[in-house]
């Protein structure tokens, strides 16, 4: 007689999925689900129960890889779409937008002022020692300008009732 049976959660679905799409692996859901050693039809069950679909986590993985890629690593739009298992440039900014609410371009110009706004915060940190007046209010308006520059945690963008009356 086997020990207590553990429920399958999408968290953990979750976790493998986004492991092998960070790994640029193809698979299948019959190849997740054969990971737990269940049937493709239990593993459906378990995500659906949980409100989640096999698709919609492996796309939200992709679209998150694709969002390291621009934010942590300065790649390109292009780039960041291939990575992340895209067949086209314009799918992939349409699902980014659809997904994240804004372009993965701006995203990624936002990643890359952000860089040049610590550079230069290191550049003006360096030469505080012998600053003037000047010198300091400029500083001051750098740490204003990284304060706004930073690019706030991506997270799905949720349609407004509003929205959602004017297309549906």
């Amino acid at each position: 007689m086997s020990g207590p049976r553990t429920r399958l959660s999408s968290e953990d679905i979750g976790d493998v999925i986004e492991g092998w799409v960070t790994d640029r692996q193809r698979f299948r859901l019959i190849d997740v689900a054969a990971e737990f050693g269940v049937s493709r039809r239990t593993l459906q069950r378990a995500m659906t129960a949980d409100g989640d679909t096999f698709a919609s986590r492996h796309k939200q993985s992709r679209l998150y890889v694709a969002a390291h890629e621009l934010v942590l690593k300065r790649g390109s739009v292009r780039r960041a779409g291939e990575l992340a298992g895209f067949a086209t440039t314009s799918y992939f900014c349409v699902a980014f937008k659809a997904y994240f609410g804004v372009t993965p371009g701006t995203v990624r110009a936002a990643a890359v002022a952000q860089e040049s706004s610590r550079t230069a915060i290191a550049e003006a940190d360096a030469m505080s020692s012998s600053m003037t007046l000047d010198g300091i209010e400029l500083f001051e308006e750098l740490m204003e300008e990284r304060a706004a520059l930073r690019t706030p945690a991506l997270a799905p963008r949720r349609s407004t009732h509003a929205e959602l009356e004017m297309n549906g």
